[in-house]
């Protein structure tokens, strides 16, 4: 009579695989290589179009670092008023889904918000992110973020709210210039 654990050993055997696990996770693609090394950085952009008595900010400033060798990135965003630096407004992850074969971008921020989405490529070389964004007490909504590439040095946002029903509202626009 065979003993339980000789059973189980031998089920446990026989469930193996011979060799390694197939490869089913889509390789990180050179495009979001490529996107993290140019994020990377310090980024600074004008807010005078925007200023309020309820957003006294001159500029905001976007800090990006490459993390795991260059297979994603965290990185934050804060306000400068005066030169005088803000708390964190968001915090930003992104990183290579391999099971779903797409650039994940995570961000939290003040009073418990959080956006959840992709950043994709476009055909021209920029990229375009799509969130949702929940926020307790508020209506969730989602987003578009342009990223328009114009230089080493600059690159353009624009952002865009889309309606459940599918219907686009323009956003803001700023122009980021590299400061490191």
């Amino acid at each position: 009579m065979l003993s339980s654990l000789t059973v189980l050993t031998a089920l446990v055997l026989s469930a193996q695989p011979a060799g390694p696990p197939p490869d089913t996770g889509a390789a990180i693609p050179d495009w979001y290589r490529e996107h993290v090394a140019y994020m990377s950085g310090r980024w600074e952009t004008d807010n005078s179009a925007y200023r309020s008595e309820q957003e006294t900010y001159d500029t905001y400033v976007i800090v990006f670092e490459p993390r795991f060798d260059g297979t994603g990135m965290r990185g934050e965003l804060f306000g400068l008023s005066d030169g005088e630096r803000s708390a964190t407004f968001w915090e930003f992850s992104s990183w290579w889904d391999p099971d779903a074969g797409e650039a994940v971008l995570v961000q939290h921020g003040q009073g418990g918000s959080l956006g959840i989405g992709t950043i994709g490529p476009l055909a021209d070389g920029d990229y375009t992110a799509e969130q949702d964004f929940h926020t307790p007490g508020r209506p969730s909504r989602r987003e578009r973020h342009d990223f328009d590439v114009v230089d080493a040095d600059t690159y353009e946002t624009r952002s865009t709210r889309i309606s459940p029903d599918g219907s686009e509202t323009p956003g803001r626009h700023y122009v980021w210039q590299r400061t490191d």
